[in-house]
């Protein structure tokens, strides 16, 4: 089974977002009231039924690059079981987050590992980085990999699932960059060369995953060049 992680929107969830007044305290007095963005997502599982990111500041050069930062929370019952802080180049265009928990689908078994959740932080536009967390949420929440994706017209880079299922639930995955671009062949014909890297595998060991390098980081292992025609049948 095969899952590329170019969502569809049938598998994404939006947040709920608003901004709220929120209380600077340093030893125990009230220094600074600011205002910050709150994306809320909901959640149907026994361990989660919320996750909370909040914009918690940017850090900003002269020259106006710098870095955006976030506070992602897991919530149950009202209480936080357990916070990530997360940072992303600034951008001037603000993306927006989005949320799946629908990634590992077994389509033979009809089972879906709703453990598994992706938040996706990324201006709604062709060509623009989209930030992928993916994180576990079983008896601990761990966050378990990252990568950046990006489309531009059914061409770019994303990540590519392999799950491995038994009795309804994944305790390994493989995953992959795939990358595409388009070339102009022979008499002016159009062609698409697809690039593979980062191959590796996953493996729940205990309550841990634990990471299992197959090919060099950053290094093509795999090229090849199809038709347009073939690319986008």
């Amino acid at each position: 089974m095969v899952l590329q992680l170019i969502f569809s929107a049938s598998l994404l969830a939006l947040a709920v977002s608003c901004n709220r007044t929120v209380e600077i305290v340093e030893n125990g007095s009230v220094v600074e009231t600011v205002m910050v963005r709150i994306d809320t997502f909901g959640l149907e599982t026994p361990a989660l039924d919320e996750i909370l990111v909040r914009h918690h500041g940017d850090s900003l050069a002269p020259d106006s690059t710098g870095t955006t930062h976030f506070r992602i929370q897991f919530r149950k019952d009202g209480a936080t079981s357990k916070t990530f802080s997360y940072s992303i180049p600034f951008q001037t265009e603000r993306g927006s987050w989005s949320m799946s928990n629908e990634v590992f689908t077994d389509s033979a078994g009809g089972s879906i590992d709703k453990r598994f959740v992706i938040l996706t932080n990324g201006y709604e536009a062709c060509g623009y980085p989209q930030y992928s967390l993916m994180f576990y949420c079983g008896q601990d929440i761990d966050l378990i990999d990252r990568w950046v994706s990006v489309s531009d017209g059914g061409l770019g880079t994303w990540r590519e699932f392999f799950p491995i299922f038994t009795d309804g639930r994944v305790g390994e995955f493989r995953h992959r960059m795939v990358s595409s671009e388009s070339l102009e062949g022979p008499a002016g014909t159009s062609l698409v060369e697809i690039t593979y890297r980062d191959s590796t595998v996953m493996r729940q060991i205990g309550s841990k995953w634990l990471r299992e390098v197959i090919t060099v980081p950053e290094v093509r292992y795999r090229t090849e060049v199809i038709s347009e025609t073939d690319y986008y049948r």
